[in-house]
C-alpha cells in the first residue's frame, strides 16, 4: 500500500512492495516492527540496542532506518534477514523504506493534523502528526475496540479538533465497527478511509 497518491505500486514476492514515483524514483516499502527515535546522531549500535530493547523477540531481524530530516526523526524497523537478502539479490540498486515513513511524510505534507491507523499483521500502527511534528508512533492490537479506544484517546490527549485534524484509516475500510465508532466520537468530517 502506498500513502502517496503520486506513486505506482508493483508487488514483489518479498514482504513489501516496490514503488515508482512520478519522477522515476524507485524504492521498496516494507512493513513490520518499527519505532521512532529522535535523529540526534545516535549511532548504529545504539539504534540496534534500542530496537532490540523495544522488540526483544525480534528473531534476529536486520534493523534498518529511515531518516525524516524535516521532523528530526529516524524510523527504526526490522526486516527478516532472508527477505532482506532476497531483496538485495533481486533489486541491488533499489533503496528500502518502511511503509510508516511514507505515511508520516504524506500526513506532514497535508495542511491538516492527523492520526493514522495502518494494519500490520495482527496489530495496527497508529501514527499522530500535529503541527508538522511526529507526536506518536505506536503499535496496538488491531481489534475494533482497542483501535477505537486508542485513536479516540490520542485524539483527546493531543487536543485534536474537528476543524483542523483528520483520522486516516489505511486498509481498514472493512472494519465497519471502527468506522462507525469513530464517526460517532469525532464526527463524519474527520474520517478519511483509504
Amino acid at each position: 500500500m502506498s500513502a502517496s497518491a503520486n506513486t505506482k505500486s508493483i508487488c514483489n514476492h518479498a514482504d513489501g512492495f516496490s514503488f515508482v514515483d512520478n519522477d522515476g524514483y524507485k524504492y521498496i516499502s516494507v512493513k513490520g516492527l518499527c519505532t521512532a527515535i529522535p535523529d540526534t546522531g545516535v549511532g548504529r549500535e545504539a539504534s540496534d540496542i534500542f530496537f532490540s530493547t523495544i522488540y526483544p523477540n525480534n528473531g534476529g531481524m536486520a534493523i534498518l532506518s529511515d531518516t525524516i530530516s524535516e521532523l528530526n526523526v529516524r524510523i527504526l524497523y526490522g526486516i527478516d534477514c532472508k527477505v532482506l537478502e532476497s531483496i538485495r539479490e533481486q533489486y541491488p540498486d533499489i533503496p528500502i523504506r518502511c511503509n510508516v515513513t511514507d505515511i508520516i511524510m504524506d500526513i506532514r505534507q497535508s495542511d491538516k493534523d492527523a492520526i493514522a491507523a495502518v494494519p500490520n499483521g495482527e496489530n495496527a500502527d497508529i501514527i499522530a502528526v500535529q503541527d508538522g511534528r511526529l507526536m506518536l508512533l505506536k503499535q496496538v492490537p488491531a481489534d475494533t475496540y482497542r483501535l477505537l479506544y486508542n485513536i479516540t484517546k490520542i485524539w483527546k490527549e493531543f487536543g485534536f479538533n474537528t476543524g483542523k485534524a483528520r483520522i486516516r484509516l489505511y486498509g481498514l475500510q472493512e472494519n465497519t465497527g471502527l468506522v462507525s465508532g469513530l464517526v460517532q466520537m469525532t464526527g463524519e468530517d474527520t474520517l478519511c478511509v483509504l
